[in-house]
């Protein structure tokens, strides 16, 4: 079998790959230029929390929490990850609210914290979850989990984007036009 991670896995390469272009993002807050972070807030909210953070809940995570139970009956991996999940949409959510009042200095506090949330979520799900996983779920179960990945991520790849994240991009190309906000 191959790596019935592999759209997992994927999601978590091309975020980091993009965090270079987040933290230039994030940085341009502090002078204003909330462009290039409402792209990073619409990515976290489409690609992480609408359709990554929903295969992660809905498919990978009721398989692995029995398994995790019977090695860590004392630990709840699972419901962390799930609170780091909402951690992680309501920092987004901060930025964005931030940024329609046009508060950079608040805005560039909750991308910086907003981007290290993503990093340390991807490194515990690669170097932890993923691991025991591959180790302790046996085939039918990691071939259950690729297939529905497999189906489940092209179904959350159709949706749209939201007409409130429309709505934010066209608020802020106003403000930028009528030199409220820069780009």
């Amino acid at each position: 079998m191959g790596d019935f991670l592999k759209v997992l896995r994927d999601d978590h390469a091309k975020t980091m790959q993009k965090m270079p272009q987040f933290e230039a993002a994030v940085a341009g807050l502090s002078l204003g230029n909330f462009f290039g972070a409402q792209l990073l807030v619409n990515y976290v909210s489409n690609e992480l929390v609408e359709r990554h953070f929903k295969l992660e809940e809905e498919i990978l995570f009721p398989l692995v929490e029995p398994v995790l139970k019977s090695y860590l009956p004392k630990e709840e991996p699972i419901r962390m990850l799930k609170l780091e999940h909402i951690a992680i949409a309501r920092t987004a959510d901060e930025v964005r609210a931030h940024m329609m009042r046009a508060e950079a200095k608040r805005a560039s506090e909750s991308g910086s914290l907003l981007l290290s949330l993503i990093k340390q979520h991807i490194f515990r799900e690669e170097n932890g979850l993923f691991g025991i996983a591959e180790k302790y779920l046996g085939e039918k179960e990691k071939a259950e989990i690729e297939s529905k990945l497999s189906i489940r991520s092209r179904e959350l790849q159709l949706r749209p984007p939201s007409l409130s994240q429309r709505s934010d991009i066209l608020h802020l190309l106003l403000r930028v036009e009528s030199g409220s906000a820069p780009l």
